[in-house]
């Protein structure tokens, strides 16, 4: 309705509180100019309702309060995406998500220094998919409780957060299936690909593993120094795929189980790490 509107400066009200599937999508892309935006009331919504909303509105310095709890497929995808002077992310109290609901949502926010909590015990498909990429202003991601997680739901999460600092002390997940398929594929992939301050590495407790599991999740994190016991007895096809690569201050010893010393998909490293691989779980 609005989309490049480059002079738009202030948004009118909008005081639906249900809206149908696609009703805000698209509905301030680009408006380069605009820098306030009005309460968004809705607590009953359809698919891809906030999608790509306010994508590239790059005056825009503040997000509203966003009450929804009952989230739908893609609710809030690319809503704020290359937001560039976005310093400050509402809050996101669902606990429940579902497929691609926060999909690539702060994706290129390059002045986000805080992201939100994010309570969910359980996510979809792509729930969480690139959400922080490149957010280069961000410093530490929150607790991530989730224990029931599926494909592709962290994927990329804060890939490319190249002022990111801490992650989680543990992930909890031990169920990669969820109820969407592909059950828990490329769940952790990318996760943290080029953060490159990255100091700590989550505990990852997980007994199973499922493909693509933790492929490239550290890959060019070259500010961490030792990682955790690896205790997954189960693995899959590309589960470990370059997940130290290039991770230049990796020293010292990667504990795995002894009955993975022989499987195909074991954890490897780069011929010249300084880290080595132990199998005597």
């Amino acid at each position: 309705m609005f989309s490049g509107c480059s002079s738009l400066k202030e948004m009118p009200e909008l005081p639906a509180t249900e809206l149908k599937d696609y009703s805000y999508k698209g509905m301030f892309k680009d408006c380069t100019s605009l820098t306030e935006i009005k309460t968004l009331p809705a607590t009953t919504v359809g698919l891809e309702c906030y999608s790509e909303m306010f994508s590239g509105c790059s005056s825009l310095e503040e997000a509203p309060e966003l009450p929804l709890t009952n989230l739908t497929n893609g609710c809030y995808s690319f809503m704020f995406k290359n937001c560039k002077n976005l310093k400050k992310a509402p809050d996101l109290n669902a606990t429940v998500l579902k497929n691609s609901c926060y999909e690539e949502m702060f994706s290129g926010c390059s002045s986000l220094k805080e992201m939100p909590e994010l309570p969910a015990k359980e996510v979809e498909y792509k729930s969480y998919y690139q959400m922080f990429m490149n957010c280069t202003s961000l410093m530490a991601a929150k607790e991530l409780p989730a224990t029931t997680i599926s494909a592709s739901c962290y994927e990329g999460m804060f890939k490319n957060c190249s002022s990111l600092e801490s992650a989680p002390e543990i992930l909890p997940a031990t169920d990669f299936g969820g109820t969407a398929l592909p059950a828990g594929q490329f769940c952790y992939a990318s996760m943290f690909e080029y953060c490159k301050k990255l100091k700590n590495v989550p505990e990852l407790p997980a007994k199973e593993l499922q493909k693509g599991s933790y492929k490239n999740m550290f890959y060019e994190c070259d500010s961490i120094t030792t990682a955790p016991n690896l205790p997954a007895t189960k693995l899959a096809d590309k589960c470990y795929s370059a997940m130290f690569s290039f991770c230049d201050s990796l020293i010292g010893e990667i504990h795995c189980p002894k009955s993975t010393e022989n499987d195909k998909n074991k954890l490897t490293l780069n011929k010249n790490s300084k880290a080595t691989v132990v199998f005597d779980l």
